[in-house]
């Protein structure tokens, strides 16, 4: 779905258009979405954990920080942010399940 897609930031301003800031500008690619739904069956919890999978990039090919200062002005940046980093955290999933992404449509 993101192959010859407009990735800048007319089209995250577009609300015809997917993968906006109703989504964090957040995506996976099914493969990477595989081996979480794997792991997470396969691992040995004592109680329920939420963990968020999801590629390290966003979907934009404009800054994370052009994303939230034209999608989201009033909020609050609390961690430094790099110039494509997710809006979603995977950290949990990596310290629960050694689980990464390895896919990105940046290197397609």
């Amino acid at each position: 779905m993101l192959v010859n897609r407009n990735r800048g930031l007319d089209a995250v301003l577009d609300a015809d258009e997917p993968f906006t800031a109703d989504s964090l500008f957040a995506y996976i690619h099914v493969s990477g979405a595989a081996k979480a739904a794997r792991k997470a069956i396969e691992a040995s919890f004592n109680r329920h954990e939420r963990i968020f999978a999801a590629a390290s990039g966003t979907t934009s090919e404009a800054s994370t920080r052009e994303l939230i200062l034209a999608c989201y002005p009033d909020a609050e940046v609390r961690a430094p942010i790099d110039a494509h980093s997710s809006l979603i955290s995977t950290t949990k999933a990596k310290r629960l399940l050694d689980w990464s992404v390895t896919k990105s449509w940046r290197r397609i």
